[in-house]
């Protein structure tokens, strides 16, 4: 038998396992993974990055819109620690993602080996598990185990350790007969469905129910029940919110879609503050899609259906919990209805109050979505862009006003994950790199990141990256030369004070020809939607520089002074 090294096994089982594409940065320790790499035909894509940050944040991406998980790599040291910020998102954001380090060598633990820091204790907190590989022998099951748990039960990242020794150990057994039986793994690897008589007595209090009101999460996206949610709304005569993570679980031009709820509200709030009941569905009803729980009425019984058992009641009070996937759950409560649907006068009664709410707000917005000046209005930058994405299209936008504009202002108009923020820990910077994850990941989709220049200017440097790895995705960059929300913070609390909120002008549109992608800067905000026609039909990565109102934050319609304040 040829002798191989330990690095060779972890590709080997990646192959099996069904892993098409991993983000990082060589290094000395993980070496002999890179040169699997390069021996086994049909092996993972490898994408060079220039920061493990954004590595991570592209494999969050990845995860997002492949219902695979991500994998991201990290040599020792400052490698791994730069996955931090992205290895957070997602174990916040409930993302199944596989964080691959390499470590000192076993023998000179704790004795000032070359860039040993304790990276075990640093990601403990935000991983689902940490595995170190301690034996050649477990070096397939390890990593076998590594997505299993990423990618069972509520999904979040794992952190596969792989100290230098493992590497470099040279196979001396029959390592075959391990990957017998491996097969490429998905989320979810079950659908485990709530208990029955539980369900019968849900379908029971929504009977009761005349304003109940449904509020869905990104565990709808996690699970693909987008569909069985609309279905649900539909039969029950039931409006449905959503948080920023869960936005199009039901098409936002739907007629009983009440769009975000919370913090982000249009005019879902007092839709929930009217209800007498409330269904929560694949929600951990926190502080922004609650608006710091002030919204759900005291009075109003939850029925909470989350895949993991420790969220329902966690948050809020639940009168009843269905445990289980929140596709199985919603089906289940489907059949346990009946094909009777909601007498035709209370959904009617519904479907108008809907339409007026939103005729409302769309004439309350209108100087905001139609104003064509420039400096430009970041609400009709999202109209461009709304009106510009094809079906099936993907926004992609960065933490800060980025999200808060974007959550308001675009629809996703299909069931379906069609709006992807970064909601576990929103991070700027995390906008372009996902954005660059995701079309890897669905190359057919037309992938639109929407990024501020403070968070853009984190992650400039994968400009580089899109050219090479040959991924178009289209940037908007809000060009204000601030920190737009922490500016807009300063004034609603303070009033007056800008302080280490402001920074140089920046041409964007000419850093990206720098990195040989195309960049173009606007003349007039009229240019914007043949710029992204032209963008698309160029099939290269494209920068478009749109200068935006220094303080746009102190112009949103639903700006919460008040939550700014606490």
């Amino acid at each position: 038998m040829t002798e191989v090294l330990g690095g060779y096994l972890v590709v080997q089982t990646l192959k099996r396992l069904g892993v098409e594409a991993i983000f990082g940065m060589p290094g000395f320790q993980l070496m002999s993974v890179y040169d699997g790499l390069c021996q086994i035909e049909g092996c993972p894509r490898h994408v060079l990055i220039h920061d493990e940050k954004c590595g991570a944040f592209m494999a969050y991406g990845y995860a997002k819109t492949s219902r695979k998980a991500g994998i991201c790599d990290a040599t020792v040291g400052p490698g791994a620690t730069n996955l931090v910020s992205g290895i957070a998102e997602a174990f916040y954001a409930s993302t199944p993602l596989v964080a691959m380090t390499s470590d000192v060598h076993m023998e000179y633990e704790g004795r000032s080996p070359n860039q040993e820091c304790d990276q075990v204790s640093i990601f403990r907190p935000i991983v689902k598990r940490s595995l170190t590989v301690r034996l050649p022998e477990r070096i397939i099951e390890l990593t076998r185990r590594a997505f299993e748990l990423s990618l069972g039960g509520r999904p979040g990242p794992v952190h596969l350790n792989l100290p230098e020794n493992i590497n470099y150990a040279p196979i001396d057994f029959d390592w075959r007969p391990q990957l017998e039986g491996l097969a490429p793994l998905e989320y979810p690897l079950t659908r485990p469905r709530p208990e029955a008589r539980l369900v019968e007595q849900a379908v029971e209090m929504l009977r009761q129910a005349r304003r109940p009101v449904c509020i869905a999460g990104g565990g709808v996206h996690l699970s693909g029940a987008a569909e069985e949610l609309t279905c649900l709304a539909e039969t029950l005569g039931i409006p449905v919110a959503t948080s920023l993570s869960g936005k199009g679980a039901i098409p936002e031009d739907h007629p009983f879609c009440l769009s975000l709820c919370g913090r982000f509200d249009r005019y879902a709030n007092r839709f929930i503050q009217q209800a007498d009941l409330i269904l929560a569905v694949g929600t951990k009803l926190g502080e922004l899609v609650t608006s710091r729980w002030s919204i759900l009425p005291p009075g109003a019984p939850i029925i909470h259906l989350d895949l993991d058992p420790g969220e329902p009641g966690r948050n809020h009070p639940a009168r009843l919990a269905l445990v289980g996937d929140a596709r199985s759950g919603l089906a289940d409560l489907l059949d346990a209805w009946g094909a009777a649907p909601r007498p035709y006068s209370q959904r009617q009664e519904i479907m108008a109050a809907i339409a007026k709410a939103r005729q409302e707000w769309q004439r309350s917005v209108r100087h905001l979505t139609h104003s064509s000046e420039l400096p430009a209005n970041p609400a009709a930058v999202i109209r461009a862009i709304q009106e510009f994405l094809p079906p099936g299209g993907l926004l992609v936008v960065d933490g800060g006003l980025a999200t808060h504009w974007a959550g308001l202002f675009f629809e996703v108009t299909y069931p379906g994950r069609g709006f992807l923020p970064n909601r576990g820990q929103a991070a700027i910077g995390c906008g372009f790199p996902a954005a660059l994850g995701a079309k890897l990941a669905r190359p057919e989709r037309t992938v639109v990141a929407l990024v501020g220049d403070g968070g853009f200017c984190q992650g400039i440097s994968e400009l580089e990256t899109a050219y090479r790895e040959d991924l178009p995705v289209i940037v908007v960059v809000c060009n204000n030369s601030c920190l737009g929300y922490v500016k807009s913070l300063q004034h609603t609390v303070f009033d007056r004070r800008y302080k280490s909120a402001d920074f140089t002008p920046l041409r964007f549109d000419r850093l990206a020809r720098d990195f040989n992608c195309r960049g173009v800067r606007l003349e007039s905000l009229a240019q914007l939607g043949d710029e992204l026609r032209e963008a698309q039909d160029s099939g290269q990565a494209t920068v478009i520089d749109v200068l935006t109102l220094p303080d746009p934050g102190r112009m949103l319609p639903q700006a919460d002074a008040r939550a700014a304040r606490c």
